[in-house]
């Protein structure tokens, strides 16, 4: 399958639902649905889980991401809810691809200046809960996604963009995923890093 090939399915037959869950060692990743509100809330209202990703979010909110995450889940490129395989809710990963038409201008250290849109990119992240962090699940979840898009979805290259106070996530994209770091861009005064592997 090519990134082109990646379309919405219909509603009463969903061919993407044959390719989850993934699966490490470990865990288990399959599309969100409407019965994991209550994961996704918990893991939400945590400080300590959302200091790079925005803030806290409310019920409310949290539930308009569920949504938007349910109706990305209709193709391959879509969050992920990560369980273990005895059924513990872990947190998110997966892969998604922004709406925003916003362009990026990424500031590589030989000072070239390349622009990037954000809905051209394919981004890896991950959102691991506070009992289940400092045990290597991260790091297991983002190499399996980052071979399953790479290899069965035939994407041509994944990203990821971290703050740059994040130095765990830097760590996990950097020394233990493959990625290199390309570069640097200004993202709300901050010079976020820009991770790519292809």
């Amino acid at each position: 399958m090519t990134l082109s090939s990646v379309r919405p399915c219909p509603d009463d037959f969903n061919p993407c639902a044959s390719m989850f869950p993934l699966k490490t060692r470990r865990t288990l990743l399959k599309p969100f649905t409407h019965n994991d509100l209550p994961h996704l809330s918990q893991l939400y209202s945590k400080p300590e889980v959302m200091q790079f990703l925005g803030g806290v979010k409310s019920e409310s909110q949290t539930r308009e991401i569920l949504q938007d995450y349910i109706s990305q889940g209709e193709t391959p490129i879509c969050p992920l809810a990560i369980f273990t395989h005895d059924g513990q809710f872990i947190g998110r990963s997966g892969l998604r691809c922004s709406c925003s038409p916003e362009v990026l201008q990424l500031y590589r250290p030989n000072g070239e200046i390349i622009p990037h849109r954000l809905n051209r990119l394919i981004q890896v992240g991950y959102v691991i809960d506070v009992p289940f962090q400092k045990q290597g699940l991260a790091t297991e979840v983002t190499k399996t996604v980052l071979q399953w898009g790479l290899q069965q979805l035939q994407l041509p290259q994944i990203v990821a963009l971290i703050h740059p106070d994040n130095y765990g996530s830097v760590r996990i994209a950097r020394d233990k995923s493959g990625m290199n770091l390309e570069g640097c861009f200004l993202w709300n005064g901050l010079p976020w890093q820009f991770f790519r592997r292809s």
